[in-house]
């Protein structure tokens, strides 16, 4: 999976069964462009909607002083509406996917950011 060429950094990707497919949704963590999801509690055979967004920045313990201060410089960085936002603010519901029952299951999300 990538975002403007990359490989998607970090984050979560859900697969929504849609109809007529029945069953739960399935999700996994996005780190540097790939994602597993084990048979067992992977997505049911069928049509689904998928899901990607990306993981936002985690804030720092506010104890760590060195920490904050690079925080605080960062989001001074970023455009007013950026601000406390993950790193591209990305996130997309309008894709699909169809899980086989003879597999192999592989997908390949090539994304763009907003900013594109």
């Amino acid at each position: 999976m990538t975002l403007d060429g990359n490989p998607f950094p970090e984050g979560i990707i859900r697969f929504i069964p849609e109809a007529p497919t029945v069953g739960p949704a399935a999700s996994a963590g996005i780190i540097e462009g790939k994602f597993e999801l084990p048979i067992h509690s992977g997505p049911v055979v069928g049509s689904h909607r998928v899901e990607i967004s990306e993981v936002p920045e985690p804030v720092p313990d506010p104890d760590d002083t060195v920490a904050v201060a690079k925080y605080l410089e960062a989001q001074k960085k970023k455009p007013r509406k950026d601000r406390g936002q993950s790193h591209h603010g990305f996130s997309k519901n309008d894709l699909s996917a169809t899980v086989s029952g003879s597999g192999p299951n592989e997908f390949h999300f090539e994304l763009t950011s907003k900013a594109k």
